[in-house]
C-alpha cells in the first residue's frame, strides 16, 4: 500500500509527468468556449474568443456559477468574422481595444449596467450601423469609436459628461449628433474629421453647450466648436 502525497505552490506551472497545473486566474477553453480570466473580486472576464467559432457572440451573465462582469483588454481583437454580441446587463467594464479592428461587427447594444469603456474599445469597426450607449457611462474614452465609418448618426446618452480626444473621429458616414444635457466637457478633437454630420443637436438644458443653426457653440457662443460643412 501506497500512500503518495503531492504539494504543489500555488501558481506553478511546473510540468509533472501526466499533470499539467492551472494558475488561478486561467481557464483552458473547451470546445466551441470563450476563454475567460477569474478575478480577483472572484467574477469572471471574457480574455478572448477562445475555441469559439460563433458569428453571432453571446456573452453568458455567469459562468461555472459565478458573474461574468467584464470584457478583456483586446479581447476580440482584429476578429474579422464577428457580425453580432450581446452583451448581458451583468457587464460593468469594456476594456481598452476589446473589439479593435472587429470589420465585420455591425451592431451593438451597450446595457446600462457598464460604467467604463476603455479607449479604442470600438476602434475602426468599420461596418458599425446602429450604436446604443447605456446609460451608465460617464465617459466617452479617447478613440472609442474612432474611424466607425458606417455610423449612420451618434446618440450620446444622458449620464455622459465627457468626451474624449477622436473618440468619433473619422466617422464620416454619421449624418447627425445628437448631445444630452449631462455632457460639460468635449475635447476639441471629439469629432475631427466626421465631415458628413449635418447637424449637432444639443439639449436645451445643456449648460455648457448649445447648437446654433446645427453648429456647436459653447454656451456662451464666444467658441464655435464645429460645424457642419
Amino acid at each position: 500500500t501506497y500512500n503518495t502525497q503531492i504539494s504543489l505552490r500555488s501558481g506553478s506551472e511546473a510540468p509533472l509527468s501526466g499533470f499539467y497545473v492551472l494558475k488561478e486566474e486561467e481557464h483552458v477553453p473547451t470546445e466551441s468556449s470563450l476563454e475567460y480570466k477569474l478575478l480577483g473580486d472572484g467574477t469572471y472576464e471574457v480574455k478572448g474568443i477562445g475555441t469559439c467559432t460563433d458569428t453571432e457572440i453571446v456573452i453568458p451573465s455567469e459562468y461555472q456559477n459565478r458573474k461574468v462582469t467584464s470584457i478583456g483588454y483586446r479581447a476580440f481583437a482584429n476578429n474579422s468574422t464577428i457580425t453580432g454580441v450581446t452583451i448581458p446587463d451583468s457587464i460593468k467594464s469594456i476594456g481598452e481595444e476589446a473589439f479593435y479592428k472587429c470589420t465585420e461587427l455591425t451592431g451593438i447594444v451597450i446595457p446600462d449596467s457598464v460604467t467604463s469603456l476603455g479607449k479604442s474599445a470600438f476602434y475602426e469597426c468599420t461596418k458599425l450601423v446602429s450604436l446604443t450607449l447605456g446609460k451608465g457611462i460617464k465617459t466617452i474614452s479617447a478613440s472609442t469609436f474612432s474611424d466607425c465609418t458606417a455610423l449612420a448618426s451618434i446618440v450620446i446618452p444622458d449620464g455622459v459628461t465627457t468626451i474624449e480626444t477622436n473618440a468619433f473621429d473619422h466617422c464620416e458616414g454619421a449624418k447627425s449628433v445628437t448631445i444630452p444635457k449631462s455632457v460639460t466637457e468635449i475635447a476639441s478633437t471629439a469629432f475631427s474629421y466626421t465631415y458628413s454630420v449635418e447637424s449637432f443637436t444639443v439639449a436645451e438644458d445643456n449648460t455648457s453647450y448649445i447648437a446654433i443653426d446645427g453648429a456647436l457653440f459653447t454656451k456662451d457662443k464666444t467658441k464655435l466648436h464645429q460645424y457642419p460643412l
